[in-house]
């Protein structure tokens, strides 16, 4: 003699498999949260410091070769001024004919 299932068992069976698939679902997801908010944690703390100190050594050495460069220009600048003070107006308004001429041709 057969005994068939009683239907309240098929739909039990088919629910629990439900709940246990919702519940493997969430703890995967979980899990997967974890070593989401993990691997950020680990960045701030190692990554971002590291970055912000490379960026301030990179601006930094940057305004040290600028201070440098302005210090040069600044030179030059006073070279220029010197020579020009040693030079009669009427020069420099002569030199500047023949460039302008120079720039028409």
């Amino acid at each position: 003699m057969k005994s068939n299932p009683h239907p309240l068992a098929a739909i039990l069976a088919v629910f629990t498999a439900g709940l246990l698939g919702l519940a493997r679902f969430a703890l995967t997801r979980h899990r997967e949260y974890l070593a989401f908010v993990g691997h950020m944690e680990r960045e701030e703390k190692k990554t971002w410091p590291a970055l912000t100190k490379q960026i301030a050594d990179a601006h930094n050495a940057t305004m040290r070769r600028l201070d440098t460069q302005d210090s040069v220009l600044h030179q030059h600048g006073e070279r220029i001024a010197a020579l020009e003070a040693k030079m009669p107006n009427g020069q420099i308004d002569e030199m500047l004919e023949l460039l302008k001429k120079l720039a028409k041709a």
